[in-house]
């Protein structure tokens, strides 16, 4: 069971697997592991998705929420037996709490900057796959026309604009391949009289008036100086902040913004690749159901 943050806990013992925080609950204490590994997993279309692990000494679970809504965003376990304490501490006094005790600031953005880095990640791996996913399902519905024409009455490869409010489409994979047959043949391209490799393989993305982007793009400079920031030896960087403790308050509460637009990029990213792949092979009105029927009529 989550633990009982009503008082302070002084380094106690939690074992591994154990869930410290829900995901929707009221953050009231700033946590610290001394020693162990966390486990961070968010609920996206109902199913639990583990977006990262962190082990090590002085890291401060769950923050984000002392800076943002007052609620954790993702569920928080141990993954291995850990040493925490718990301080009682909500989003309108951490403030004052770091003012206090700058070393809290540090390592709260320490830890906030470990998280964003590995969520990161997640969010490129799934960024690609997303991108090769639709790719490949642009790609087979154009071969799909070249393959069953008679699917698709009234379209001419040549000069073809698909109006939605005209063709309503209620099969997702019908109204996407009039989509990109329209954008396709409007952008000057031409079909090749039959399917082929080559063609299922070309990448036709500025026909289709599409991206396909392999990495998240993030751009943000503050953030980038904020890192170069946090990776100086801290024999430099923390007189710094103790001379100005605006500066690393300043750097908690960007990070945090970060990490909270991380975490909608994120969602969005999972939805999108479960799109996709329904299109591609769910078990109704996927390309897959297609080209399997196309195969049973051929056979």
């Amino acid at each position: 069971m989550p633990i009982d943050t009503s008082k302070v806990n002084q380094k106690i013992s939690v074992p591994a697997g154990q869930i410290i925080f829900e995901e929707g609950s009221a953050a009231n204490s700033l946590n610290i592991i001394h020693e162990g590994a966390f486990l961070i997993e968010k609920k996206i279309n109902n199913v639990n998705i583990p977006l990262l692990q962190i082990a090590g000494k002085n890291l401060t679970p769950g923050v984000i929420s002392l800076f943002t809504s007052g609620r954790y965003p993702c569920t928080i376990k141990t993954v291995q037996d850990s040493i925490i304490s718990t301080y009682q501490v909500n989003s309108s006094t951490i403030k004052k709490t770091i003012q206090g005790k700058v070393s809290i600031g540090i390592m709260t953005a320490r830890t906030l900057l470990r998280e964003i880095l590995e969520i990161f990640k997640k969010a490129n791996v799934l960024q690609s796959l997303n991108s090769k996913v639709t790719k490949l399902n642009d790609n087979l519905s154009l071969s799909y026309f070249l393959l069953e024409p008679s699917v698709f009455p009234g379209v001419d490869p040549t000069n073809y604009i698909y109006d939605p409010e005209i063709e309503m489409q209620s099969d997702p994979i019908l109204r996407l391949t009039r989509e990109n047959l329209s954008n396709f043949i409007e952008s000057g391209g031409k079909l090749p009289d039959v399917a082929s490799l080559v063609f299922l393989n070309d990448d036709h993305h500025e026909l289709l008036k599409k991206e396909y982007l392999e990495e998240v793009d993030f751009d943000d400079e503050e953030f980038i100086f904020i890192r170069k920031i946090l990776s100086v030896d801290p024999s430099i960087n923390t007189p710094m902040f103790e001379a100005d403790v605006s500066i690393i308050i300043h750097i908690c509460e960007k990070l945090s913004g970060v990490y909270a637009a991380l975490l909608e990029i994120l969602q969005e990213q999972i939805t999108s690749v479960a799109d996709n792949m329904n299109l591609l092979c769910g078990k109704e009105n996927s390309l897959l159901e297609k080209y399997n029927l196309m195969l049973e009529v051929m056979e």
